[in-house]
């Protein structure tokens, strides 16, 4: 993901052209870019939502990675039940378990082809606003690959 998204968070609108998809943060949260992820957090709402890019390329692959839960530093998150298929590009369901050291229920949406949310606190607004496009790979992209690969 961009890095320039950190300053990005002072708009509503996001655009990741190498991800081909944007979305709009909702209003009263506010945004932070890390290596893996985006997280949004709210100024009076407790919660926050965790956005992290994946490459499934159907809807039974991404409910597959999504039954198998989620583990890294510090969270370690299960289905509570199966997640549901919904429409030909979207997966839905509940994970509960322990994130930073809190006992927690999750709520998480995957759209194939570009990125999971998970939502800690009632946040379905983002998801409506996600849209798909064609992939632009960026200059400093390209750049990279090139020198890396030849």
């Amino acid at each position: 993901m961009n890095k320039s998204f950190a300053q990005q968070t002072l708009y509503s609108h996001v655009e990741f052209q190498e991800l081909g998809l944007s979305f709009d943060i909702p209003q009263g949260w506010k945004g932070q870019l890390t290596d893996a992820a985006v997280i949004l957090g709210h100024y009076r709402l407790a919660g926050l939502m965790i956005l992290t890019e994946n490459q499934s390329q159907t809807a039974k692959d991404l409910k597959k990675l999504a039954m198998e839960g989620l583990a890294d530093d510090g969270v370690q998150l299960t289905p509570v039940e199966e997640f549901d298929l919904i429409g030909e590009n979207r997966v839905e369901g509940f994970y509960q378990g322990t994130f930073s050291g809190f006992q927690v229920k999750a709520y998480a949406i995957g759209l194939i082809n570009g990125m999971n949310i998970v939502i800690l606190t009632e946040a379905k607004q983002l998801t409506g606003s996600v849209k798909f496009y064609q992939a632009k790979e960026l200059d400093s992209s390209k750049f990279w690959r090139n020198r890396i690969v030849g």
